[in-house]
């Protein structure tokens, strides 16, 4: 998920936005059986990433919220979401979890089959 917070007022229109990436995991990741040196990208078990964002300035933010679901390298590119807006004001927080990772892919059809889906 990537986090792009801005400032809410008009006077930040020259001030460059902070982007903060960060990885998610999202539902059952099932025994893959592998051999040494490969390894699944995750342990088996059921995964619920909760992501805490603070607007700790004494200022208002707009945080652009977006996710991306990355493939393994030689796979095709995963899906990348929609984009959502949330202000927060000094001081406030909110926690992004795994529902809300999966509303921002609204529209998409389908994940890829034989990959760990949110859910």
């Amino acid at each position: 998920m990537v986090l792009v917070p801005s400032l809410a007022s008009a006077q930040a229109q020259d001030q460059r936005p902070i982007v903060y990436s960060v990885k998610f995991v999202c539902g059952l990741q099932a025994v893959i059986p592998t051999r040494p040196p490969t390894e699944p990208p995750v342990k088996p078990g059921n995964y619920a990433t909760a992501v805490n964002i603070h607007n700790f300035h004494e200022f208002p933010v707009v945080i652009v919220k977006k996710a991306v679901i990355a493939n393994p390298e030689g796979s095709d590119p995963g899906p990348i979401s929609q984009r959502l807006e949330v202000a927060l004001h000094p001081n406030q927080a909110l926690e992004v979890d795994c529902t809300d990772i999966v509303k921002l892919f609204a529209g998409f059809a389908s994940w890829r089959s034989g990959r760990s889906r949110p859910r």
